[in-house]
């Protein structure tokens, strides 16, 4: 039986009874998401400057402004957008280093745009760099913009919560008279394998491998490379190193020109899985020029025989490790890559300048 209701007025209702309200907004709020506002603080090459010459590495500083006194404003994964859009005098070109961020999209032309995404929880206050590889296009200056917002805006009390962004200058001293599409490094262990492709070689004489493992950006050279591209070609080059400690290791390429001018690319980075034991050895300098130092940790190598090999496999000479250091004279060996065999089966490479 359907309910009958008098109004006050007399009218009677019949049916189901109806309720009208004022229609009202609701926030949607994500948890923490008040205390976890994303940030784009500020822009720098590495090392410190403004000028490009050929390649750079730029430094994009992000920061989790969360103001919470009670480590609720974590930014969950996938959450954050970062945009860098770059202007037509330079453009990115690869990866350096972006932790707890992944590449979401890139354009690497000039007046390009590279998006990354966070796939790891960015904590209340952490300051994260993410370090991008550009190269020069066309000398002259151009500013270069960084942009952070969330995936999904966030809305609080109706409003969308402000994005942040950052921007700077940056000029292109020169370009490479090279384009270089990759230099990557992957390693096993303690060997790493260094590849770079180009396209458009001018006037390149050879490529320089230089590598630092000091933690204080000092770089050394392992090995030369000599060019075999040229204009409107396209080639691949590889360098195989053996790595002697468990260091963060960085390579970077040092591209001599027919003229004697030479330019650096950027860095390849990798962490090195070489752990120190007794089936890894220290050999020093590398170049070197007469003398080399070998330095054994493992007792059961003492009064043992070592051997000098060339890089085409010819054994040179034979020497016995009489210590845990031992110097070997190299003076008589023309320049070159040499290998010193020990006889656990361990491998140690150098360069005789």
């Amino acid at each position: 039986m359907k309910p009958i209701i008098r109004s006050s007025a007399g009218i009677l209702l019949t049916g189901l009874l109806l309720f009208i309200t004022q229609p009202r907004l609701y926030a949607q709020i994500p948890p923490n998401a008040v205390n976890a506002d994303p940030s784009a603080k500020a822009i720098s090459q590495v090392p410190l400057g403004q000028n490009i010459l050929g390649t750079a590495v730029l430094r994009f500083r992000f920061t989790n402004e969360a103001t919470s006194t009670n480590a609720t404003g974590q930014i969950p994964a996938n959450s954050v957008r970062l945009t860098i859009s770059f202007p037509g005098q330079y453009a990115y070109t690869s990866v350096n280093a972006i932790p707890k961020f992944v590449v979401e999209d890139f354009d690497n032309g000039a007046f390009g745009v590279v998006h990354l995404v966070n796939n790891a929880m960015i904590d209340e206050g952490e300051v994260v760099d993410l370090q991008l590889n550009v190269r020069g296009l066309v000398s002259g200056s151009g500013t270069v913009t960084f942009n952070s917002d969330r995936v999904t805006p966030v809305i609080v009390g109706n409003t969308q919560t402000a994005n942040d962004n950052a921007s700077a200058t940056f000029t292109v001293t020169g370009t490479l008279p090279i384009t270089l599409e990759r230099f990557t490094a992957s390693g096993q262990q303690c060997n790493v394998k260094l590849s770079w492709a180009t396209s458009a070689e001018l006037n390149i004489d050879h490529f320089e491998v230089e590598m630092s493992n000091d933690g204080n950006g000092n770089y050394t050279r392992i090995g030369s490379v000599a060019s075999t591209g040229g204009a409107g070609l396209e080639a691949a080059y590889n360098f195989n190193y053996t790595m002697q400690n468990e260091n963060t290791h960085l390579f970077r390429l040092k591209i001599v020109g027919k003229d004697g001018k030479v330019v650096h690319t950027y860095i390849a980075r990798i962490n090195s899985g070489c752990k120190q034991g007794k089936d890894v050895v220290l050999l020093y300098p590398s170049p070197a020029s007469s003398t080399v130092t070998l330095n054994v940790s493992d007792m059961s190598l003492i009064n043992t025989r070592a051997s000098i090999f060339s890089a085409n496999g010819k054994k040179l000479t034979d020497f016995i490790i009489t210590g845990n250091t031992v110097n070997v004279n190299i003076s008589k060996y023309s320049s070159g890559v040499y290998f010193v065999k020990l006889s656990n089966g361990v491998s140690v490479r150098f360069v005789k300048d």
